[in-house]
């Protein structure tokens, strides 16, 4: 599962450099980057993505 979120963080940060690097403006760059973490969410699967979802406690009145 690390693997996994550490890939993702990998590529992430990969894509943002090498489009700074060539002057993309920085709307560009955050729309290229939610495409790859859409992509990734269908890759990932549900086990994954709810691994470690906090559950807030129930509030006592």
């Amino acid at each position: 599962m690390a693997w996994q979120i550490g890939a993702l963080h990998s590529l992430v940060y990969t894509e943002i450099g090498r489009r700074t690097a060539i002057g993309k403006e920085p709307d560009t760059i955050a729309a290229a980057v939610l495409g790859i973490l859409d992509a990734a969410e269908e890759l990932l699967g549900g086990h994954i993505l709810t691994y470690a979802v906090r559950k807030d406690p129930q509030c006592s009145e």
